[in-house]
C-alpha cells in the first residue's frame, strides 16, 4: 500500500470534523510546496541572470585588456 492509500484508509475511520482537519493539513502543504517551487523558480533566474552578467563583464575586461 502507497502512502496516498495509506492516508485514505485512516482518514476514512476519522470522525468529519478531524477529516477536515486533514483535509486543511493537506491544503497548507500545498500552497506550501507550490511556494517554494516558484521561489526555486525565481532562484534559478537570478542564477542564470547573475552567470550571464559575470560572462559578459569578463569578455568586456578581455576587451579593455588589449
Amino acid at each position: 500500500m502507497n502512502t496516498a492509500e495509506l492516508i485514505y484508509e485512516k482518514a476514512k475511520q476519522l470522525p468529519e470534523p478531524a477529516a477536515n482537519q486533514v483535509l486543511d493539513f493537506i491544503s497548507f502543504i500545498e500552497q506550501k510546496e507550490a511556494k517554494n517551487k516558484q521561489a526555486s523558480a525565481q532562484n534559478t533566474d537570478i542564477m542564470t541572470h547573475l552567470q550571464t552578467s559575470m560572462k559578459k563583464n569578463h569578455r568586456l575586461g578581455e576587451l579593455l585588456a588589449k
